[in-house]
């Protein structure tokens, strides 16, 4: 089919057992893979990746086995069992353990002029990437200036490629922000939170859990950075 993205599934196994199955653009799976394990908190730094082996499947299919210290995958798997058992999901970053979220947080926002400057610079490389289009992007702002973008079929997928990204270059967190091309979920503003970004910000606007979660977090948001600036602070 024409104007067809490439999408495939991806599998995630850890300390030998499959835990997570998703689909991703097939490219630079390290730094996704990497990202994801940040965000969902079996890692905090690359030094508890222990292993990684990538299987690529004949049918297209994706996989990647890692190991990661086992305590922290213990608590996820407590993290998980209480979103199940108490039905909070998401929430839980709200009413059961927002501490979790809290970081440190150095990074100044950038005015309305200069994030507007700054997403027109992330459109053109999307287009430029991807000129059929069907993309989404993401980008790391530090106080040396935009990196690389990163880019994706999937949002959420974005955040953690732009997270894997960063320890791969030992950019601290606390002082860079993400800018998006989607709308902020609260998925994503859980991922951005807990991984401690220092702000996030949006050419679209955020969701009302985003907004609870960010607040939980005292993670900022800006939204609408593309056309007008609307700043969220937690």
């Amino acid at each position: 089919m024409d104007y067809a993205v490439n999408e495939a599934p991806i599998w995630l196994e850890i300390n030998g057992r499959r835990r997570v199955c998703w689909t991703c653009t097939p490219e630079h799976i390290e730094e996704l893979v990497v990202g994801r394990l940040l965000s969902d908190a079996y890692i905090s730094a690359t030094m508890d990746l222990q292993g990684f082996e990538r299987i690529d499947e004949p049918d297209g299919c994706v996989g990647v086995r890692v190991h990661v210290p086992e305590e922290n995958v213990a608590r996820v798997a407590q993290e998980r069992r209480h979103e199940r058992e108490h039905g909070c999901g998401l929430l839980r970053h709200v009413t059961c353990t927002p501490e979790l979220l809290r970081r440190e947080r150095t990074a100044e926002t950038p005015g309305a002029e200069v994030l507007r400057a700054a997403f027109r610079t992330l459109f053109t490389a999307t287009d430029a990437a991807y000129p059929d289009g069907g993309m989404h992007a993401a980008v790391l702002w530090t106080e040396a200036g935009l990196q690389q973008p990163v880019f994706d079929v999937a949002r959420h997928n974005t955040i953690d490629r732009a997270l894997g990204r960063a320890l791969r270059d030992g950019i601290p967190l606390a002082s860079a922000g993400m800018l998006l091309s989607a709308r902020v979920s609260g998925a994503i503003a859980a991922k951005a939170a807990r991984a401690g970004v220092g702000f996030l910000a949006s050419r679209s606007i955020a969701t009302s859990l985003a907004v609870r979660i960010a607040e939980a977090g005292r993670l900022p948001v800006v939204v609408r950075a593309g056309a007008r600036a609307e700043r969220s602070d937690p």
